[in-house]
């Protein structure tokens, strides 16, 4: 397939001239690119390279205790921390972050699945111990957390966990303080461990903070203003979206972590595509043409591709959209290659095709 080369330059805002051409040809694979594993920290202590293991899934401080009879625990009100490390014995799943409780008597929780989104959510409801997932028809029951004639056969094939028995202590000691408090949202691990980004507040919003691994305690992201956060980390833990909005139209902000910077605030819709070397960023955005094939949709406006560079915290419009056509950036099959999805409202065809971005 011949792919389109787009030469990304300077750090304007706006091009000086737009991209027009685009692949044609046969349509691509969408299957996703599995997530590179985490790096494995050396123990500082002994210069030897760790066991690869797991997050501890229980913990005797932390658990409640198997001595009482199960009526009893069950009269036991559950911290977050407890209930999560309970799903993680029952489950045998690794990793998994709490996410607030987004209505009364619930607790909401996001379990790593075999394909590394972290959104395989657990619904658990304080008044009865059963855990929920969502179904075809809704929140279905799917056990019971002190039943274990309840508890599911199968289990998540969850993705591979790999951090130094140092660090493990260290995020569990950061856990049980965080997931104690039920005014936290939306947390959120970095995938080398090191940091975990989460607001604090209620349903509606809060102030944003970052809690880094070996830190007493964690710091506010100071130019974040109030808001209800949704964080997303770049590849290399370096970037984090700090993302809002209720539809398909979002807001973000860039934060760089090393270097505590903050970027303006940008629009863009629905996704936003870290590049797998962290370079680059993908997404799409209005154009402002009206396609009268779209009329009653929510967006009856055709969208751009744009590209954002990480580095200088500058955008660059890839692809223009005219009257009638929309394009999406659907996933990077390659640090240079994005795959996106064309849709042709006159033509009535969809096309999935791929550009290459040269590297910088």
């Amino acid at each position: 397939m011949l792919g389109m080369i787009v030469l990304v330059t300077g750090c304007q805002q706006e091009p000086t001239k737009l991209i027009t051409s685009e692949n044609t040809g046969q349509t691509t694979e969408t299957a996703a690119k599995p997530s590179p594993t985490p790096p494995v920290t050396p123990n500082q202590e002994t210069e030897k390279e760790p066991t690869s293991e797991p997050i501890p899934v229980s913990s005797p401080n932390t658990t409640v205790p198997t001595n009482q009879p199960v009526e009893e625990q069950r009269k036991e009100p559950l911290s977050p921390y407890q209930v999560l490390n309970k799903i993680r014995e029952i489950e045998k799943v690794k990793g998994g972050t709490y996410q607030g409780e987004w209505k009364e008597d619930e607790y909401t929780f996001h379990l790593p699945d075999k394909d590394g989104d972290g959104r395989n959510a657990r619904y658990y409801e304080r008044s009865t111990h059963h855990v929920k997932v969502l179904g075809k028809d809704g929140l279905k029951d799917f056990y019971h957390l002190f039943d274990p004639a309840t508890y599911p056969q199968t289990t998540l094939e969850a993705k591979s966990i790999q951090v130094n028995p140092e660090t493990r202590q260290k995020m569990d000691k950061i856990e049980q303080k965080l997931y104690t408090n039920e005014d936290i949202f939306h947390a959120e691990w970095s995938p080398n461990f090191q940091a975990v980004a989460y607001y604090k507040g209620t349903t509606e919003e809060g102030q944003a903070y970052i809690w880094k691994v070996g830190n007493d305690s964690p710091s506010p992201i100071k130019e974040a203003v109030i808001d209800r956060y949704f964080f997303t980390w770049s590849p290399d833990s370096e970037y984090l979206l700090l993302d809002t909005g209720t539809s398909r139209h979002r807001g973000g902000q860039i934060y760089q972590v090393a270097n505590d910077k903050m970027s303006e605030p940008f629009s863009y819709i629905s996704q936003f595509h870290f590049s797998p070397d962290s370079r680059w960023a993908a997404f799409s955005l209005s154009s402002g043409r009206v396609a009268k094939e779209k009329y009653g949709m929510e967006d009856e406006d055709t969208e751009d591709i744009w590209l954002y560079d990480l580095a200088t915290m500058k955008q660059k419009k890839l692809l223009q959209a005219d009257d009638h056509t929309d394009y999406f950036p659907l996933e990077w099959k390659s640090e240079t290659e994005l795959l996106y999805w064309k849709k042709d409202y006159q033509k009535n065809t969809e096309e999935e095709l791929t550009l290459t971005i040269p590297q910088r």
